[in-house]
């Protein structure tokens, strides 16, 4: 036999429908004195009471909960206390949106209600992690249901000086000082200037010879602060094919695609690599390149670089040759070496 009596928080006697639950599951009320039975098999049992309610004129639910291994007669009190939520709700009016420079800042208005069952302290913050934020007051504390008031933050966002055109949401969190749970956000929205600049470098000063191409590697930047899509051109392929000298150029790692790379992407604050291919048969060597980089939908977004073509120096020190019988130096001839020193010892001796 399984009894018991349920009691609100505070221990008075209440009714309650109460669940237990092994392989089957047998379903009760407890009576105006909280005081219940059943007749039960010997087995573990899970037994649940839940009741509803109403707070601050929110509803809210209790319960009590706990298991045991029934083998004799036994009596369980369910005590049940409120299921504690915590959440609120953060609004922001659009209206204040603004577009500022990288590493400029706003002050937007944040409207904060909670609207858990329980009162709660609320701290704040935002992301993104590299951007700072300001909020006045610094935490709010507020009552739930109709006793709960809407409270206003206002937030100053400092961009960071490098922000990106494209830089995610920016979210505002609430966190609960009871637990450390999140329990609410917003997004706000801040709009950056777009800033447009490109560069472009050699990656180191000598190319790669195989002994028939020159293989160089350009670095064609993105300074800017948004994505962009360019194309990459040799603007003089007649003049040096007039030299002796024919230019391709590829993607590292990929084919090359004639004078002209179209459609090359370079995220914001990020480098692309481009592989320029020359190759001669008979052109002197020092031509000049000239190479443009522009942007897909505007020429004005661009940048031109000129270098030389140069075949790679010998290192100091000549030609070494090496192998069987083979030396730097012309062997002695062994009898002439003889007979030029009987020579000089016959003069020695007056001989002559």
């Amino acid at each position: 036999l399984l009894s018991g009596i349920t009691t609100n928080a505070q221990g008075a006697p209440v009714s309650a429908p109460i669940t237990i639950q092994s392989s089957a599951q047998l379903d009760l009320t407890s009576d105006a004195n909280g005081q219940y039975s059943a007749l039960l098999p010997r087995a573990t049992y899970t037994i649940t009471a839940t009741k509803g309610g109403t707070e601050n004129g929110i509803p809210v639910t209790y319960r009590a909960s706990t298991s045991l291994t029934l083998l004799t007669e036994a009596v369980v009190h369910l005590r049940l206390t409120k299921v504690v939520t915590r959440s609120s709700t953060m609004t922001w009016d659009a209206s204040e949106r603004r577009t500022i420079a990288a590493g400029g800042s706003v002050s937007y208005t944040i409207v904060v209600r909670n609207t858990g069952n329980v009162a709660d302290t609320f701290v704040f913050a935002g992301s993104p992690s590299e951007w700072e934020f300001s909020f006045s007051p610094a935490s709010v504390s507020q009552d739930f249901g109709d006793a709960g008031t809407s409270t206003v933050v206002h937030v100053v966002i400092q961009t960071s000086p490098n922000a990106l055109v494209d830089h995610g949401t920016v979210q505002i969190t609430a966190t609960s000082t009871a637990d450390d749970s999140t329990v609410g956000s917003v997004a706000v929205l801040i709009d950056i200037e777009r800033v447009r600049a490109l560069s472009t470098s050699l990656a180191t000063s000598s190319a790669e010879f195989d002994g028939r191409r020159l293989d160089y590697v350009v670095l064609v930047t993105n300074t800017g602060n948004a994505r962009e899509t360019v194309d990459v051109t040799i603007t003089n392929p007649d003049e040096l094919a007039a030299l002796g000298w024919a230019v391709q150029l590829g993607t590292v790692g990929g084919p090359t695609s004639g004078t002209t790379l179209r459609n090359l992407t370079v995220e914001a604050n990020q480098t692309a690599r481009v592989q320029l291919v020359a190759q001669t048969t008979r052109g002197p060597a020092g031509p000049t390149v000239v190479l443009h980089v522009a942007a897909a939908d505007s020429s004005a977004v661009s940048v031109t670089r000129i270098f030389t073509l140069q075949l790679p120096a010998l290192a100091p020190g000549g030609v070494a040759v090496t192998g069987p019988d083979v030396t730097q130096r012309v062997p002695l001839d062994t009898t002439r070496v003889a007979s030029l020193a009987g020579a000089a010892a016959a003069v020695g001796a007056g001989l002559f």
